[in-house]
């Protein structure tokens, strides 16, 4: 059977934290016809409360998966700015997403690798 992947990019200028968020939300809930997305990567300018805009974003759309990083200039396809937040959502039948964090990185790289990617299915059983 054939899966398709669909993915969407999304690029808020709103100020407020809140806002940008649903801003974001919104339009992948809008470009993948308002199902939740499996994986969601977010870039967003430090000018943000992380905190007010990831959990807004969250609330709007749901997606299993949240990746993101600070930046010092957002772009899609189509946009481009600083100060703002863009963000790429995958939606996928095909392709499991899953995420990992470590510390230590500097003192102790292979244990830092192994926590990153503790989480991750499918690298013992071939899942």
């Amino acid at each position: 059977m054939l899966h398709m992947t669909r993915s969407i990019a999304a690029f808020t200028s709103e100020v407020d934290s809140n806002v940008a968020g649903q801003d974001l939300g919104k339009q992948i809930r809008a470009g993948l016809a308002d199902s939740p997305p499996d994986a969601v990567i977010v870039f967003a300018s430090s000018r943000y409360d992380y905190s007010t805009l990831l959990h807004s974003l969250v609330e709007t759309c749901r997606p299993s998966v949240l990746v993101g990083s600070s930046s010092a200039g957002e772009f899609t396809g189509e946009k481009h700015g600083e100060g703002s937040a863009c963000a790429l959502a995958i939606k996928s039948a095909d392709i499991k997403f899953a995420s990992g964090f470590a510390t230590g990185v500097a003192n102790d790289r292979v244990t830092a690798a192994r926590n990153a990617v503790s989480g991750f299915r499918g690298l013992q059983t071939g899942e």
